[in-house]
């Protein structure tokens, strides 16, 4: 990575949400899998035997976070893209087009979560400074 992830004011608040904390192992499996998907490189920012991760476009904009044990946050824009289904929440605290998004539903095919996850990511790596 030829960047300083700090150097972006626009990364500001998602590093300072994800530095130093951690990521459950199957979050942050499922940020990897997505994001390299979508073209975007992954950072370990966080500590731990499983630290948090963002998703970081080639111009050095954090567009994903993976932290904790239950969402990703993606930077996708004002609106969520066309037939989100899954679980999503804007992410006032993150920033203005970040949403919280669950990958995981009991409620959709394996398929169809994997559909709409590339597509959060698509908008994630499409995303500019707000």
């Amino acid at each position: 990575m030829d960047f300083d992830l700090h150097s972006l004011p626009a990364n500001a608040a998602v590093l300072a949400y994800t530095e130093g904390g951690y990521s459950h192992s199957d979050l942050g499996g499922e940020l990897e899998i997505y994001a390299r998907a979508a073209g975007l490189e992954v950072v370990v920012v966080g500590i731990s035997a499983f630290p948090s991760l963002v998703a970081v476009t080639d111009r050095g904009l954090v567009v994903s976070c993976a932290r904790g044990m239950q969402h990703l946050g993606l930077r996708a824009g004002p609106e969520p893209p066309a037939g989100a289904r899954l679980e999503h929440s804007p992410v006032a605290e993150l920033g203005e087009g970040w949403w919280w998004v669950h990958p995981w539903s009991l409620d959709l095919p394996k398929p169809e979560v994997a559909a709409e996850m590339r597509a959060w990511f698509a908008a994630a790596a499409a995303a500019r400074p707000g």
